[in-house]
């Protein structure tokens, strides 16, 4: 996959050594410079993958992507969140949903003038956690720029073990990160197979170049807080919906499905809804990759 130059574009404000083999953008996406990366046919249909909080888009399963570049049908885009292996001009920009989703808008803005998406479908949106919940909350409020949007162990009324379950950002920080234990409680909340491990080992390299965690917890505390309101707060019955395919499992500890799936019923048109529950945790694109690809394309 990875020599694959010419369906590979990349751009990076720090350079990584993952990125030793591909093309290099000169031109930063956004204000903030955000990295991203671009795979499959340049006629594909655009997918957008929006990674989980504090979490790189490295962290995207090999085999998940390889699978979906198979297919020959999708020009996808992944990305860093700002506060994610930021550049400078973007340590100090506190992040909200809102803020997040119009980095998307100038991401995609920027790749369709560049001439690296070409297709004039508009993009489907998938998220995973916290992604999963920028992506609801993009298509949500931009219904008419996305086809879909695709919610991978994300959340709405109940957005389980998140900062809201914590006091305050420092206990967001203690909790989620704890120095002189290498196995955190949060990665063994991902996997029902043993995969934690494995999982921890990727992640913690795409810490490099991460603002502080303190900052980052008080971003997450406040952003979080919002995304709540703007969910109990909005007019299903009156406002634009999205169609949504709901991806859970059933044993996700991290964002427990059961409050969201009754949420769902209760306020999403049905005709614009798809429920998947699957008996695994929290890393189903890791779990179920060929599934979730199955999934993608209906």
């Amino acid at each position: 996959m990875m020599n694959e130059k010419k369906n590979i574009i990349k751009y990076s404000s720090f350079r990584p050594k993952y990125f030793e083999n591909g093309i290099f953008m000169t031109s930063p996406p956004t204000e903030c410079g955000i990295d991203y990366m671009v795979m499959g046919p340049p006629f594909g249909d655009p997918l957008v993958l929006i990674m989980g909080w504090k979490c790189s888009y490295l962290l995207w399963p090999q085999d998940f992507l390889s699978q979906l570049i198979s297919t020959n049908s999708y020009r996808i885009i992944l990305f860093n969140n700002r506060g994610i292996n930021h550049p400078p001009g973007c340590a100090e920009t506190e992040y909200t949903f809102e803020l997040l989703s119009k980095d998307i808008d100038e991401l995609i803005l920027f790749l369709k003038k560049k001439n690296i998406i070409l297709s004039l479908k508009k993009p489907t949106m998938l998220g995973w956690s916290f992604g999963a919940m920028v992506a609801i909350y993009y298509c949500m409020t931009r219904s008419g720029k996305c086809l879909k949007c695709i919610s991978i162990c994300g959340g709405l009324e109940d957005i389980g073990n998140t900062p809201l379950d914590f006091n305050s950002p420092e206990d967001i920080v203690n909790k989620l990160f704890i120095p002189e234990d290498p196995y955190f409680p949060i990665y063994d909340c991902l996997f029902s197979n043993g995969q934690s491990v494995s999982i921890y080992e990727q992640t913690m390299h795409t810490f490099q170049g991460m603002i502080s965690l303190f900052l980052l917890g008080q971003w997450q505390y406040k952003a979080m807080k919002e995304y709540r309101s703007f969910i109990l707060g909005y007019d299903f019955k009156s406002k634009p919906l999205p169609y949504l395919i709901f991806i859970t499992g059933k044993y996700d500890k991290m964002v427990p499905p059961d409050r969201n799936i009754l949420f769902l019923q209760k306020n999403w048109k049905p005709y614009l809804l798809q429920l998947y529950s699957f008996l695994e945790g929290h890393g189903l694109m890791y779990i179920l990759p060929s599934t979730i690809i199955d999934i993608i394309g209906k």
